[in-house]
């Protein structure tokens, strides 16, 4: 029997091509589906929620959405694929961040106790609350952090386990033997690999991700499957190196230890609210300036003892920078930041190793994905199908609409001024923008809308009005949620136009 446990679908489970005979095929094999989900995608964004009944706005309307996302046609291979286009244009040229983690999915609406006997969805982290994970790809540019989309979902499930102590260790012990492709860490180079082939044209790709994808084996496989991209990690392991300063093997603790601090800086930290996936627990972070040190140098990677001689070899020249916070900037009852990153990356100054922490520190935008994801958003969590395919269907779209929020946030906060069409793309919405930003617009320019009309970062400041930000350029920017709130309001004033006109 075999141990393995990870089943990930991504956009790879769809291959496109047409059947025998076929001269041309409409994506999920019929146009009318295909339109159905386009406008359950559309009313996801426009009422910013994803539960059927506040979407449909009739009853046929809403058995149609029903049926749509119990579809066992409607692929979620290929769903994935829809959902996560980039258009080619927008990357061209472009230095890209590929920010990726991981998010649980868990089931906690008013049909819980129905799918506790269902052993289909998998449960989370806890072992008891039936689930699955998403793990996300959000694609941004590098130097404006402006969010481009969504370039990979990969959907996986844990099932429950109802080992002991002892047969748990046993199964660990065997999966470890298991291909990187069968074990939960692949995740990482999948959904990397998955999102290569669609940033072919940016001129520099770089993967960041969190102490989970910090696996010897998942970083091998990521530089060899996307392309000579690069990576940023946030190193878990410490693990074994070549110093080439001091011209010898030892673990990255120690190797650091013996270089100097190289600079001082007080950086913008932004506020955090999550559960730790590597240690499962609550991380409270206040947004504040902290006080930072640095330090880095180069090292290559030892091969683990432990590693299958088929197993990919990490080759070259990496850069280790370790940043420490000041004990003087740490608010009560936190703990200081400290962060030991690896990159393959070229560092060769200190403001080369400030520019790979801020590109870490660009982590925070998938985080505020799930924010606006999940319960302070639109609540995927309370979901009410029982079918767990049927919620997978729903999650997708509805990480489609958090990415578009983000858009929209990210355009405002940058300043970018952006193709407004990739949020808002029909005459009505750009006429009613406009009317909107009559309104909304103070009598002083430092209270009006200072940014072209018709970009993408004018239409985000009037969303972000509507959402109840101030206005103010020197106040705080408006989140993510801020937006939420306001594409709400923004649609239901079309809706009472539209209602108006009709009558």
């Amino acid at each position: 029997m075999s141990c393995r446990i990870f089943f990930p679908v991504s956009s790879r489970d769809y291959d496109g091509g047409l059947k025998k005979g076929q001269r041309y095929r409409h994506p999920f094999g019929d146009k009318r589906i295909f339109h159905q989900i386009n406008e359950l995608s559309s009313l996801m964004l426009k009422k910013q929620s994803v539960i059927i009944n506040q979407l449909g706005m009739n009853r046929s309307q809403k058995s149609a959405f029903y049926n749509v996302l119990n579809n066992p046609y409607v692929e979620i291979g290929e769903l994935i694929h829809e959902s996560c286009k980039i258009s080619p244009e927008l990357v061209e040229g472009e230095s890209l961040l590929c920010l990726l983690d991981t998010t649980s999915v868990s089931l906690v609406s008013k049909k819980k106790e129905k799918r506790k006997d269902n052993p289909l969805p998998g449960v989370v982290d806890d072992n008891q609350t039936p689930g699955f994970y998403m793990h996300t790809a959000l694609v941004a540019t590098e130097y404006e952090e402006k969010i481009i989309g969504l370039g990979d979902i990969v959907i996986f499930t844990r099932p429950k386990n109802n080992l002991d102590k002892q047969g748990r260790r046993m199964a660990r012990f065997e999966r470890s033997s298991l291909p990187l492709e069968q074990k939960e860490s692949y995740v990482w180079s999948l959904s990397s690999s998955n999102c290569a082939k669609q940033l072919k044209r940016a001129r520099q790709t770089t993967y960041i991700l969190d102490q989970g994808g910090d696996k010897y084996d998942s970083l091998a496989h990521l530089l060899r499957d996307t392309d000579g991209a690069d990576f940023i990690v946030r190193a878990k392991e410490d693990r074994m190196v070549y110093d080439y300063s001091s011209k010898e093997e030892a673990r990255i603790s120690m190797c650091l230890s013996k270089e100097v601090w190289q600079d001082e800086r007080e950086i913008e930290i932004r506020a955090l609210d999550h559960t730790s996936k590597s240690s499962g627990k609550r991380v409270l972070r206040q947004q504040r300036k902290a006080k930072l040190k640095i330090r880095y140098l180069p090292v290559s990677i030892c091969k683990p003892a432990n590693l299958s001689p088929k197993s990919l070899i990490l080759e070259g020249i990496f850069n280790i920078i370790e940043v420490i916070e000041d004990a003087s900037s740490v608010p009560p009852q936190e703990d200081p930041i400290h962060w030991r990153i690896l990159t393959s990356r070229s560092v060769e100054n200190v403001e080369q190793a400030w520019h790979i922490v801020k590109c870490y520190q660009c982590r925070w935008n998938v985080e505020q994905l799930f924010r606006v994801f999940k319960k302070q958003g639109l609540d995927i969590e309370k979901s009410q199908f029982e079918n767990p395919d049927a919620i997978k269907r729903q999650a997708i779209l509805g990480l489609k609409t958090s990415a578009q929020v983000m858009q929209l946030s990210s355009a405002l906060k940058q300043e970018v001024v952006g193709d407004i069409s990739t949020v808002f793309s029909s005459k009505e919405e750009i006429a009613v923008l406009q009317k909107v930003n009559k309104k909304v617009s103070g009598q002083t320019q430092k209270s009006a809308n200072p940014h072209k009309e018709g970009s993408l970062v004018w239409a985000a400041w009037i969303i972000a009005r509507l959402g109840g930000w101030n206005g103010y350029q020197k106040g705080r920017s408006p989140g993510p949620i801020t937006i939420h709130t306001g594409i709400k309001q923004f649609y239901s004033i079309i809706w009472a136009i539209n209602l108006i006109n009709d009558t």
